[in-house]
């Protein structure tokens, strides 16, 4: 049994023997194609992160802000999707959209968000996934 073009499903009957496109033509369009759908994707994850950041910046003007958490999700805020997260010296994590990050912080039953702008000590973080294993 002859093997199929990836793209097309024609049999492939001349060539070598492990070819998997009938032609330049379909192999240049399945590859488009595949890299379209990545692209798709792409472009979805940095439009939640683009919306993300605006919603921050709107939220803290002054470079830190205090909000309830309920504020940014009446707003399409998008909890997990970030860019780049800042561990503090004391345990924090920050989550990042672009520039403008975020905090978790309860205050008793309260669930709020602790907004910040990034500052230049913040370049000096080396996050390490593997430290804690």
């Amino acid at each position: 049994m002859p093997n199929l073009c990836q793209y097309c499903n024609t049999p492939l009957t001349v060539g070598r023997i492990d070819r998997k496109f009938c032609d330049s033509k379909c192999k240049a369009s399945y590859h488009n194609q595949h890299r379209k759908q990545i692209a798709e994707r792409e472009l979805s994850i940095n439009k939640l992160l683009r919306r993300n950041r605006n919603i921050l910046k709107k939220a803290c003007p002054e470079g830190k802000a205090t909000i309830r958490k309920d504020i940014l999700d009446s707003h399409g805020f998008s909890f997990e999707y970030f860019s780049n997260l800042y561990l503090t010296q004391k345990g924090h994590v920050y989550y990042f959209s672009y520039e403008y990050g975020y905090s978790p912080v309860k205050e008793g039953h309260i669930e709020k968000v602790l907004i910040v702008k990034w500052q230049d000590y913040m370049m000096k973080f080396n996050y390490d996934p593997w430290k804690k294993l």
